[in-house]
C-alpha cells in the first residue's frame, strides 16, 4: 500500500491506460497491417547491401572493423558467486570502474552504467565463461571476430543486423549463433506483441518462421519504422547513385573514350560502302590496347585531322566523396588518407572514435545485455560491456595526474595507479603533497634509540674554516641527562664538524641519536659553525705548511670522500639499524688519527727547527 501511495500522481486514475492494446493495434495498422508474409521494408535491402563497393565499402569496412576490435568484456556482482566462484575473476581497476559507472567523460550505454550502478561491486570475468565462449566461436561456420565484423557491416549498410540462437539441449543455454543475412529477413508485426516472428529465406519458396525467442535482432534508430533499422546507405542513397554514375561515365570512357579522336576527311567524294569498309579498316588495325604505335597506309586523297576537345570537367567528385563520408561518420583524411597534417589526422581519429564507433559499441552492448544474457539467465547479475572506444590523450592526462600530486588533491599512489603501476609501499606515497611536501609540514623519523624524532633536513655540508669546538657549545646542555660517553661522543662529534669532516646534518642526527633534542642539537651544531670563523687557538701549521698542493688537494679528497662514507653510513644507522658503538669507535679512530697526525707535525717542527717552519710557510 505504501508503495502504491508514493507512485500516486494525480486523483483522475480512471484515464489512465494499463495496457498497450490501442498502441500495437494503430502501429500495424499503420505500417500496413499484418500478414502471414510479413512486412517488407520501406527501403529494398538488397539494393543496400549492393551498394557495397567503393567509397561505401571503405567507409563501413573502417567502421564494422574497428568497433569489432573493441575488447568486450563480461561483468559480474562480487556477491553473485555464492562462497564458491564457478569461474575466474579480477578486480576492476580504478579507472575502468569509473568509465563503467559514468564517472568520466567517456560513457558506455545507460544499460551498462545502470548495471554497474546496481551491482555495487563488480569483477571482471577472465575464465572461460559460456557467454565469453559464445562470443568467441559463434558457430562451426564462422568465427566471433568475423561474425562481429559481419554484424556491424550489416548494422552500417541496413540499420539491421540479426543473430540465430541455437540453444543446447542439455543445458539449454545458447551453444551457437549464426548471422542471418539480413537481405533476406521479412518481420511479420503482431497486435499484440508488435512483433510477431521473423521470415528467412532467400526467396518465398524457402522462407521459414523464426520465432521472437529465436533471433536476436540489432537495430539502428529508424523514425520511418518501428520494424526495420535505417541504414546509412538509405540515408546516403541519393549521393551514393551520384558515386555510381561517375564511376559508370569514368568506365565508359575508358571503353570507348565517348568520343572520336580523329576526323578523316577523304576528298573527291566516296560511296558510303568505301567510307564504312575504311572505318572498319582503321578499327581492326589500330584500336585496342596491344596495337598502339603502328603504322598505316592510306591510298587516295585523305586528311587525318585530330579533334581537339576541353579537359574532362571532375568537378563535384570530392563533394561526393565528402557526402559519404558524413553519412558513415568517418573522416575524408582516412578515406582518402591524404592529410600530411599529424595533427588534424590525430584530432580527427579520436572524433571518429568517440562521435562514431563508441555509439556502434554502446548500441552492440545494449542490445547483447537485453536479449542475449536473459537466454543464460543472468541479465540481474551480470552485464557485457565494450572498452572505452576513445583513445586516452596520453600527454593531458599526464599533465593532468602532474598537476593534481603537485597540487595535493591526488597522492603519488593514486597516480600510479591511474598510470597501471603498482603503488609504492610508502606512507608518504600515500600523503598528498604540496610543492613536492608533504602536507602538514616536513616528515619526521622515529629514532629508534630514545623515540626522539630526528629531523630530516638538508645535507648540504657548511664550508667553514676549520677551529676546533668552542667551550659554550663543546658539551650538551647541563639540563639533558647523560653519561660520561655520550657526553665524549658529543664533543667528537662537534669537533668534527669544526674540522669538516661530517656536515652540519649528519652532525645534528648523529647528536639526537644519543638523546639531544633535535632543536639542542642544533643549536650546538650552529654555535660550533659560528666559531668556526674565530682565529683558531694557538696551534702548529701541522701538515698544512709542509704538504704540497698537489698532497693537500689528495688528502681533501680522501677527507670528503670518508666524510660522505661516514655520513651515509651514519644515517643508515640512525634509521633503520642503531649501532652507536659502531658510530662512536668510528669517532674515536678519526680523533686518534689526528692527534697521531698533530704529533708527528709537531716533532717535524721541532727537528727542523723555526726557520724551516717559516721558510716553508
Amino acid at each position: 500500500m505504501a508503495l502504491r501511495d508514493f507512485f500516486k500522481r494525480r486523483s483522475n486514475h480512471e484515464k489512465a491506460v494499463t495496457d498497450d492494446s490501442k498502441y500495437m493495434e494503430s502501429s500495424v495498422s499503420l505500417i500496413g497491417g499484418s500478414n502471414a508474409r510479413g512486412q517488407s521494408p520501406p527501403f529494398s535491402m538488397n539494393r543496400s547491401v549492393g551498394s557495397f563497393e567503393s567509397w561505401v565499402y571503405a567507409a563501413a569496412m573502417l567502421n564494422a572493423q574497428a568497433a569489432a576490435s573493441v575488447p568486450l568484456r563480461l561483468y559480474v556482482r562480487t556477491d553473485a558467486q555464492a562462497t564458491e566462484k564457478v569461474w575466474r575473476t579480477r578486480k576492476v581497476g580504478r579507472k575502468q570502474a569509473a568509465y563503467l559507472r559514468s564517472e568520466c567523460d567517456a560513457k558506455p550505454s545507460l544499460g551498462v552504467v545502470k548495471s554497474a550502478a546496481l551491482a555495487g561491486d563488480f569483477e571482471e570475468v577472465t575464465d572461460a565463461h559460456p557467454v565469453l565462449e559464445l562470443l568467441r566461436k559463434a558457430s562451426d561456420y564462422e568465427d566471433g571476430f568475423s561474425q562481429s565484423v559481419l554484424r556491424m557491416l550489416y548494422l552500417e549498410l541496413t540499420g539491421n543486423a540479426y543473430l540465430h540462437c541455437v540453444t543446447d539441449e542439455t543445458l539449454d543455454v545458447p551453444s551457437a549463433l549464426y548471422t542471418v543475412p539480413a537481405q533476406h529477413v521479412t518481420i511479420v508485426p503482431s497486435e499484440t506483441t508488435l512483433i510477431d516472428a521473423y521470415l528467412y529465406g532467400t526467396n518465398s519458396q524457402s522462407m521459414r518462421r523464426f520465432e521472437t525467442d529465436e533471433i536476436i535482432h540489432f537495430k539502428r534508430p529508424n523514425p520511418r519504422s518501428l520494424y526495420y533499422g535505417l541504414g546509412k546507405v538509405e540515408a546516403a542513397w541519393s549521393v551514393i547513385q551520384q558515386s555510381t554514375a561517375a564511376h559508370v561515365q569514368d568506365l565508359s570512357f575508358l571503353d570507348n573514350m565517348s568520343r572520336p579522336d580523329y576526323a578523316a576527311i577523304i576528298k573527291g567524294g566516296s560511296s558510303e560502302a568505301s567510307m564504312r569498309r575504311f572505318e572498319e579498316s582503321m578499327r581492326s588495325l589500330h584500336q585496342g590496347t596491344r596495337k598502339s604505335g603502328r603504322m598505316v597506309a592510306i591510298s587516295g586523297d585523305i586528311q587525318l585531322m585530330p579533334l581537339n576537345f576541353p579537359a574532362k570537367d571532375l568537378t563535384g567528385r570530392d563533394d561526393i566523396v565528402e557526402e559519404i563520408a558524413a553519412v558513415f561518420g568517418v573522416p575524408v583524411s582516412m578515406l582518402k588518407a591524404n592529410d600530411p597534417n599529424l595533427a588534424s589526422a590525430q584530432a580527427g581519429y579520436s572524433m571518429w572514435r568517440e562521435t562514431t564507433i563508441a555509439p556502434i559499441c554502446r548500441l552492440d552492448e545494449e542490445t547483447l545485455n537485453s536479449r542475449l544474457l536473459p537466454l543464460f539467465g543472468i541479465e540481474s547479475d551480470a552485464f557485457l560491456a565494450y572498452d572505452n572506444p576513445v583513445p586516452a590523450n596520453r600527454l593531458a592526462d599526464s599533465q593532468e595526474r602532474a598537476t593534481a600530486v603537485a597540487g595535493g588533491w591526488r597522492t603519488p599512489n593514486e597516480a600510479r595507479l591511474e598510470e597501471g603501476y603498482e603503488p609504492l609501499e610508502s606512507a608518504e606515497a600515500d600523503a598528498l603533497h604540496v610543492g613536492g611536501q608533504p602536507l602538514g609540514g616536513i616528515p619526521t623519523a622515529v629514532n629508534p634509540f630514545s623515540g626522539v624524532p630526528l629531523s630530516v633536513g638538508s645535507s648540504a655540508t657548511v664550508e667553514r674554516d676549520i677551529s676546533p669546538p668552542s667551550e659554550s657549545a663543546a658539551a650538551p646542555s647541563a639540563n639533558l641527562t647523560l653519561n660520561e660517553k655520550q657526553v665524549s661522543s658529543a664533543k667528537d662529534i662537534l669537533l668534527a664538524v669544526a674540522s669538516r669532516e661530517i656536515s652540519a646534518s649528519a652532525a645534528i642526527a648523529l647528536l639526537s641519536a644519543l638523546g639531544i633534542p633535535s632543536e639542542t642539537a642544533r643549536e650546538m651544531v650552529e654555535a660550533q659553525v659560528g666559531n668556526a670563523t674565530q682565529p683558531a687557538i694557538e696551534a702548529p701549521p701541522t701538515a698544512k705548511a709542509l704538504e704540497s698542493d698537489d698532497e693537500r688537494e689528495e688528502r681533501l679528497d680522501r677527507t670528503r670522500m670518508k666524510i660522505a662514507s661516514m655520513e651515509a653510513k651514519a644515517w643508515d644507522e640512525v634509521q633503520h639499524a642503531p649501532k652507536i658503538a659502531s658510530l662512536e669507535a668510528e669517532l674515536a679512530e678519526i680523533k686518534q688519527r689526528s692527534a697521531a697526525l698533530d704529533d708527528i707535525v709537531t716533532m717535524l717542527a721541532e727537528a727542523l727547527g723555526e726557520d724551516a717552519l717559516k721558510s716553508g710557510t
